[in-house]
């Protein structure tokens, strides 16, 4: 076998992953800075020196609120056709195979990368970036992309550890490709311009879809697929309900030892964390640029670190706690919860820069609350459903991304004038609420003798009782 057929065989997903997850600050934090300067030279007598003056920022903060609201506008053109697109790319993968999925979300974020630079390079106004954000979404955007990614890895993974080594790999590569797109916005924003930030990730993009093409084949288990039909003929047995209808079936179905009810809590802390951490995300970079002074490099440099930081806290406080500690998962997601909530109220406190650097260091543990919900969730359905909780899961998230703009941009604007960083004091309320919910299912496990379902490193079943009991088998998972 030639080094490119060996690499080709080793290496599949994981380039066009890293490359699209580069790009996806780059749409999110960018294009925020890009409205926020679009909106101001509005303005009667602006410039875009003035626009970035501190002064001028203080005394005109309605400029700032606008651009909340329109971060809210983006994601909603971005999410709803992603919720939809998602969907269906789903059962395209399980009729008709991975070509279509790993390309289209490629495409879409190449187009809005397009559009986003037309609009920093001339005087078309703002509104075009609608236009982007729509045909993106429409592609299906992070959601239908990265289960593309980890369903392609599952079926072409050669046995359970190679697919553990090769699920944390894409991992790794989402977390380290939004974390170096997320540094680079700000010194080649302030350096060269805004516009060059848009044509790199477009660069980007293409990049990743040109590898997709050439060189991602299709995996090695893939079931026999269909060759010939048409394109709307593929489409149509594509859109049809049985995708909504499992969701339903694994979310209904009852379930011993009372593990529906522990599924459809741990489903509700799920969704409380994702929220405040989503509409953090949102509000964050206007937060820290026009409120706390940051220069664009000052704040893109701290979210990329912050982002590391969760990276490595999530897979050093999983293999610690979990694997090496035995803790039980909820105890592990309560430990999440306190992270997140001292992370968001420094945040919401802090008036100096050592304060938000200090703050910043508490988020290191924050992700461990995405791990162990979406484990403990998986543990609760039968080996035959994981892929349709993975689904749900992803559409969850996208359905509440949405959600949480609507509530954090929304009312953003409203605090300006008071308490910029009340928004961070309610994602910190949040997560608190979210405590009890942890304490009910833990007492209810004790109770009731629930178990759950963890697999260990041969992929098989095994039944982890409510002991704290060390085991270094099992694996738990991090879908």
């Amino acid at each position: 076998m030639s080094p490119i057929n060996k690499f080709n065989q080793l290496v599949t997903v994981e380039i066009i992953t890293f490359l699209f997850c580069f790009t996806i600050p780059i749409i999110q934090f960018a294009v925020q800075e890009l409205l926020y300067v679009k909106l101001c030279l509005q303005n009667e007598n602006t410039t875009d020196s003035l626009c970035h003056d501190r002064n001028w920022i203080n005394k005109h903060k309605e400029t700032e609120g606008k651009t909340s609201l329109w971060i809210m506008y983006i994601n909603i053109a971005i999410v709803i056709p992603a919720i939809i697109s998602s969907i269906f790319q789903g059962s395209y993968i399980d009729k008709f195979g991975f070509s279509l999925p790993t390309r289209l979300p490629l495409v879409g974020i190449t187009i809005a990368c397009g559009v986003s630079a037309i609009v920093a390079l001339t005087d078309v106004r703002h509104e075009l970036l609608i236009v982007g954000m729509v045909f993106m979404g429409a592609c299906g955007h992070t959601p239908a992309f990265m289960m593309a990614a980890n369903a392609y890895v599952v079926k072409d993974a050669s046995g359970e550890k190679n697919k553990t080594l090769r699920l944390a790999i894409v991992g790794s590569c989402l977390a380290i490709g939004i974390s170096a797109g997320t540094a680079v916005i700000g010194p080649i924003s302030d350096h060269l311009g805004l516009y060059w930030v848009f044509l790199i990730g477009l660069f980007s993009s293409l990049l990743a879809l040109l590898d997709s093409v050439l060189r991602v084949r299709a995996p090695r288990h893939q079931p026999p697929v269909p060759h010939g039909k048409h394109f709307l003929t593929k489409l149509k047995e594509t859109l049809e309900l049985r995708t909504m209808k499992s969701y339903i079936k694994v979310m209904t179905r009852s379930r011993e030892h009372s593990r529906r009810l522990h599924m459809h809590l741990m489903t509700l802390v799920f969704v409380i964390s994702f929220c405040a951490l989503i509409g953090v995300v949102d509000v964050e970079f206007l937060y820290l640029t026009k409120e706390k002074g940051f220069t664009t490099t000052q704040a893109s440099t701290f979210m990329s670190v912050a982002m590391l930081l969760m990276f490595f806290g999530k897979t050093l406080g999983t293999y610690v706690l979990s694997s090496k500690l035995g803790l039980n998962l909820i105890y592990i997601t309560m430990i999440g919860s306190l992270s997140a909530i001292i992370n968001y109220t420094g945040f919401s406190l802090a008036n100096s820069f050592a304060a938000l650097w200090a703050s910043n260091v508490f988020k290191m543990f924050s992700g461990l609350n995405s791990v162990m919900t979406r484990s403990y969730v998986s543990g609760c359905v039968e080996m035959n459903e994981q892929g349709t909780i993975i689904s749900f899961m992803s559409v969850t998230e996208a359905i509440f991304k949405l959600i949480a703009s609507f509530v954090f941009n929304g009312l953003y604007p409203l605090t300006l004038t008071t308490w910029p960083g009340a928004m961070f004091m309610v994602a910190a309320v949040l997560c608190v609420s979210g405590l009890p919910v942890l304490g009910f299912i833990r007492w209810h496990e004790l109770r009731t003798g629930a178990k759950y379902v963890v697999m260990n490193e041969d992929g098989q079943v095994m039944v982890d009782d409510n002991s704290n009991s060390k085991s270094d088998d099992i694996e738990i998972q991090t879908l």
